[in-house]
């Protein structure tokens, strides 16, 4: 564009999913010894057993009583379902799993997911991908707006080139040094995973190399330096390892053998990994107990700490979920809206109790609390959808007006005169 004498070029720019801290690099030096991006935090997903099974507890307890299709009625105040056979057709129970289960690991690894949206030749969508975000590139403007997606295919090394009503974005909160990605939260836990992998790795070696070199051998002085070597294999192939510990040796090559004091410092690490597991779980939502970690744990705050990691984990990701999906159908829902069942056994004894209260004081009917309980309604009855209060089933008029409750009907028969 030209004003003036001024020429004005809108130039475009491409993100890449890493986190580059180039100005601080300048400053702090962070980071100079372990890179911090997308291919660490996938590591991390992959070496750590805690981060992988939190995530796998959370995938599989999000979603699992299924989803509906509903409509609303009378103003949002009720709902009838509905069954669309283009969504059934889309989300068959084999793909249903695998979709939900990918959109939570990109989402809790990453932070970040990209889902491409595959049309028929009338654009409608007839499935969808979920992308890895560590080979998705995003071109923006100068205002950070996508305006094109690159995608480099793992097996060709192929870069895809996708426009922007092809790919599904979410993200929450954006990086603070890539605004078009969110910033992950395994990023503070990199050196706690990284640090727990080496001394695990640690650990092995320690009883590897047991006895060697836990002495120090002092060998003829007339030997020569390959005769010294093979005695040293010789010495390692019979006191090296777990299963030669405690074993001696009878050698006229070795002078004399003199112990070197060794600590047990490199096993003490089962604290450290306590607290890299709290951290995990903490970073993460889910509460130690959900991963079997018995410690400082009773009934009594188990049941509480369970009920947190469904209020505060899986709650939360179902909604997200939901907001994804019914922009994922939109082709498809029209005025209606995609949600997931939400039963989780984890609260239905409260809901019972409160179902129970809310109907004998007048606050609830009977079918209102059955949908509350997720059972089905009852109809024929119009009991059934009237208020009442105690368990006489009284109608709430007549307790206003003071009027016992109705004597059963008379089932007899009254004789008649001829």
């Amino acid at each position: 564009m030209k004003l003036f004498w001024y020429n004005f070029e809108l130039t475009k720019k491409s993100f890449l999913p890493t986190t580059s801290y180039q100005g601080m690099n300048q400053i702090t030096d962070i980071w100079k010894d372990l890179a911090v991006n997308l291919s660490t935090f996938y590591k991390m997903y992959r070496i750590d057993a805690d981060i992988r099974r939190c995530i796998q507890e959370i995938q599989q307890t999000s979603w699992k009583s299924w989803y509906s299709i509903r409509k609303w009625i009378n103003n949002r105040q009720d709902y009838k379902t509905l069954d669309i056979k283009e969504v059934s057709d889309i989300l068959t129970p084999k793909i249903f799993n695998v979709l939900k289960n990918e959109i939570i690991q990109q989402l809790s690894i990453s932070w970040t997911v990209f889902i491409l949206k595959e049309k028929n030749l009338e654009g409608s969508a007839i499935s969808f991908r979920v992308l890895d975000t560590r080979y998705m590139s995003v071109v923006t403007d100068t205002n950070y707006v996508p305006t094109k997606y690159l995608y480099t295919e793992r097996s060709t090394a192929q870069v895809i080139q996708y426009e922007i009503d092809e790919i599904f974005c979410y993200k929450e909160v954006a990086d603070i040094d890539n605004p078009v990605f969110w910033i992950s939260m395994l990023e503070s836990l990199v050196y706690d995973v990284m640090g727990d992998l080496e001394a695990s790795k640690s650990n092995y070696y320690f009883f590897q190399n047991d006895a060697m070199p836990s002495s120090f051998y002092v060998l003829q002085e007339w030997l020569w330096e390959e005769e010294q070597q093979k005695v040293i294999d010789d010495l390692k192939a019979q006191l090296q390892g777990g299963a030669n510990k405690h074993k001696n040796l009878v050698s006229w090559n070795v002078v004399d053998v003199k112990p070197i004091t060794r600590s047990h410092t490199d096993m003490d690490f089962l604290e450290q990994k306590k607290h890299k597991t709290e951290k995990v779980c903490a970073t993460l939502g889910v509460p130690r107990i959900v991963l079997n970690y018995t410690d400082w744990v009773n009934y009594s705050n188990a049941e509480v700490q369970y009920q947190k990691f469904i209020e505060n984990t899986i709650r939360p990701t179902e909604q997200l979920i939901e907001i994804i999906m019914n922009d994922l159908l939109a082709d498809y829902l029209g005025e209606a809206e995609f949600y997931i069942i939400d039963k989780h056994i984890n609260d239905f004894k409260d809901k019972l109790s409160l179902a129970i209260l809310w109907v004998q004081n007048g606050l609830m009917t009977r079918n209102e609390a059955r949908g509350f309980t997720w059972y089905d309604t009852v109809s024929g009855d119009d009991t059934m959808d009237e208020f009442t209060v105690s368990s006489n089933t009284i109608l709430l008029d007549a307790v206003a007006w003071g009027v016992p409750a109705l004597p059963p009907p008379d089932t007899t028969e009254t004789p008649t005169k001829e």
